[in-house]
């Protein structure tokens, strides 16, 4: 996998995450959390194993809510050829991708997965997605067209395709570079 594809790395060369940092001690983010001493303001994920870095990630995305009630949560999140998204891929059995992804109250997971260049991931939920008062879909390339078409046209099972998830959010909105989605 050629990792200059993938959206994260395209979202940097235009300079929004950049912006997004540089603007992250605005009040409308909140606070940062107080780091002990030594430690940085932001989340590492590094250290431990994958389940040990989901419940830092939980419990760290519970204190920022906790301590910042007025606080706006903005995911910025891509999808992959295959409707992966968020970090949330496709399974195979709807029950393991329900109970791993649609725990209510659980905001992070941490999982391993033989898909892709990270066989283990920490990533958001759906009820940290729902949590979420903006969910920006950043989807570009021409390889996204099909994809883009069949999140917007089709209903695929949400294990399947978990950007279908995306459509029930009413503050879920779609940026891409693609100008054409009608079919050719």
């Amino acid at each position: 996998e050629d990792t200059k594809e993938r959206n994260f790395e395209k979202l940097k060369e235009l300079g929004f995450l950049r912006k997004v940092v540089e603007q992250s001690h605005h009040p409308a983010f909140g606070t940062p959390p107080h780091p002990r001493r030594g430690e940085n303001a932001s989340f590492s994920f590094y250290g431990g194993d994958v389940k040990t870095a989901e419940k830092r990630f939980d419990a760290f995305l519970r204190s920022w809510i906790r301590e910042n009630p007025n606080g706006k949560i903005i995911a910025t999140v891509g999808m992959g050829t295959d409707g992966h998204t968020a970090g949330i891929m496709p399974f195979y059995d709807k029950k393991s991708f329900q109970k791993l992804f649609n725990k209510k109250d659980v905001l992070a997971v941490g999982y391993k997965t033989s898909y892709g260049v990270c066989a283990e991931r920490v990533t958001a939920t759906f009820p940290l997605l729902k949590r979420c008062d903006d969910v920006i879909l950043y989807a570009v390339g021409k390889e996204k067209i099909e994809t883009i078409r069949m999140l917007l046209t089709k209903d695929k099972p949400l294990h399947e395709f978990p950007a279908m998830f995306l459509q029930t959010l009413p503050q879920a909105t779609l940026f891409t570079t693609v100008s054409n989605l009608e079919r050719e």
